[in-house]
């Protein structure tokens, strides 16, 4: 996790079928939160807007999501992460 005039981001799960992303922004930035699966293939984009600085999280249901190994990817300006995602019914 960074902040400062980067993003800190993490995954947490709120529920059986439910995950929460929050992330900071340090200033005001477009963010795209995407989801993929294990071959590459975009699931669901969950955020695509500009955002204003602060705090912020983003809630992602998988209840129609296989059990298996999902990848995110949070892109905020200049910052891009991409973390794995372990996902079980």
């Amino acid at each position: 996790m960074r902040f400062g005039n980067q993003v800190c981001a993490c995954i947490t799960n709120i529920g059986i079928e439910c995950f929460c992303s929050k992330f900071a922004l340090s200033k005001s930035e477009k963010v795209v939160i995407e989801v993929f699966n294990s071959l590459g293939q975009r699931i669901t984009t969950l955020c695509d807007k500009q955002m204003p600085r602060g705090f912020h999280e983003v809630v992602f249901n998988a209840i129609n999501l296989q059990s298996g190994v999902y990848i995110y990817k949070i892109i905020a300006g200049q910052f891009q992460e991409v973390k794995k995602m372990l996902y079980l019914k």
